[in-house]
């Protein structure tokens, strides 16, 4: 069982000051202004207030924490976390997670992921501790992030609350762009280095989840803000911020209604970083399109592009279940996190045995027709390996020989120590056989 340490340090994170926040970029969100997804002016964190919060603190009192599970791994987290919105000002509140020996670990050695929440009343950072209490558990910072108006963070932000003649800065929260922001605000925070465990954080190594909306705001700035470098996106990777037919919702205006949104006019999303979807196995939307095709929009907008994708139908998931719900099971979450991980092991620690992972015929001890959707078609592509695999459920899609199959993904499956052994034997074999050859 995990011995999760709590609140580690909390006597340092007590004492810690505000101070004056050192720059922020203003939203320009409709013009796809550039600046905006550039590394930004590191500002510092806030010293939690509870004052303007949203009824997200008394939800997560009265819920309580879900307990960990076994696969997660030996891990700490601190739910101190606040530092605002670039946008608004407003204090985001969010969990940072990191493995149990973080003290023993050289500077700059972990990456991080970023992961933001659905939408709605029941998700919220605390929801997704599934993924981030795993990451931590095996190698990652994790930071799970509130945006303003969810869960903890405040409603509205600034003196005294952001607000004037125009309206309030991200307000309505149910937009896409609320989530964007709540994402790379979260990212601005790494860079803060203001905690003692983002001294371990690799930043040239940065990842992005999120589930829902957030799955939409997570594949859009991955093509967008440089600072990161693979997506996840659960439940679904879009080729449109605003929606396509691939998600829950189905897309469009009708989509938008769904969701609670404004409808607004597509935002392409640039397929930049190697990016998965995880989708649920029901018709999205309106339409209730049931194309074997239709959940691999968004994969086919990276594929077209040659950019590193792969998109999983889970076989009977719901969209709540990646939200940790009643429904939830510690099996599935494993499932979800197994692939999760596994795509940031292979595309933020360049870890090439989770490609072998990832395309293994059995899972958790699973079979391919117990893993995938037999109505809507999983897919992958990588085509710096080879693979280009359009239904998982029907193909035995294994790297092509001589093209991943070499030192580099025997040394990812491996290990370090059975290659060397291997080269070793090879070489006195070798040896013994030009012995053999002279003495003759």
């Amino acid at each position: 069982m995990n011995k999760v340490i709590l609140k580690m340090y909390q006597s340092i994170f007590a004492a810690r000051l505000a101070r004056p926040q050192q720059g922020r970029s203003g939203w320009a969100f409709l013009l796809l202004c550039m600046a905006w997804f550039a590394p930004a002016v590191p500002v510092s964190a806030a010293v939690c207030e509870e004052n303007n919060a949203s009824p997200g603190i008394a939800a997560d009192e009265a819920l309580g924490r879900q307990e960990p599970f076994d696969w997660q791994g030996e891990f700490v987290e601190d739910d101190g976390i606040c530092f605002p919105s670039r946008n608004s000002g407003a204090q985001l509140r969010a969990f940072l997670l990191a493995p149990a020996n973080i003290e023993s670990l050289p500077d700059g050695s972990l990456p991080v992921v970023v992961i933001g929440p659905g939408s709605g009343g029941a998700a919220r950072a605390m929801n997704y501790l599934w993924s981030a209490r795993d990451l931590a558990g095996h190698g990652y910072l994790a930071l799970s992030v509130d945006p303003q108006g969810v869960g903890r963070s405040e409603v509205n932000g600034g003196e005294p609350n952001g607000c004037g003649a125009s309206g309030c800065p991200n307000a309505p929260f149910q937009k896409a762009s609320n989530f964007v922001d709540g994402l790379v605000s979260g990212a601005d925070y790494l860079f803060t280095r203001e905690h003692p465990w983002l001294k371990k954080a690799d930043l040239t190594r940065i990842g992005v989840a999120g589930h829902s909306l957030s799955a939409r705001a997570a594949t859009y700035i991955g093509g967008l803000d440089e600072r990161f470098s693979a997506a996840v996106g659960w439940d679904n990777m879009s080729s449109d911020l605003n929606g396509d037919a691939g998600i829950s919702s189905g897309g469009g205006a009708c989509g938008s209604a769904i969701g609670g949104e404004p409808p607004s006019a597509p935002v392409i999303a640039p397929p930049r970083v190697p990016t998965m979807g995880h989708a649920s196995d029901v018709p999205g939307g309106c339409t209730q399109d049931t194309n074997p095709e239709v959940k691999k929009t968004g994969y086919e907008h990276w594929r077209a592009a040659g950019t590193a994708t792969m998109q999983l139908v889970f076989k009977a998931a719901a969209h709540g279940d990646w939200a940790h719900t009643s429904s939830s099971t510690s099996e599935q979450l494993q499932l979800f996190e197994y692939y999760t991980r596994n795509w940031f092991d292979l595309y933020l620690k360049r870890d090439e045995g989770a490609r072998l992972r990832l395309l293994m015929p059995e899972i958790l001890a699973m079979t391919p027709d117990q893993i995938y959707s037999a109505s809507f078609r999983s897919a992958a592509f990588m085509p710096e390996a080879g693979v280009d695999c359009p239904d998982l459920l029907v193909e035995a899609c294994r790297p092509p020989a001589g093209k991943t199959l070499g030192s580099g993904l025997l040394l990812g499956a491996l290990g370090l120590g059975p290659v060397l052994l291997l080269l070793m034997l090879a070489a006195i074999s070798r040896l013994k056989l030009g012995q053999t050859t002279q003495g003759r």
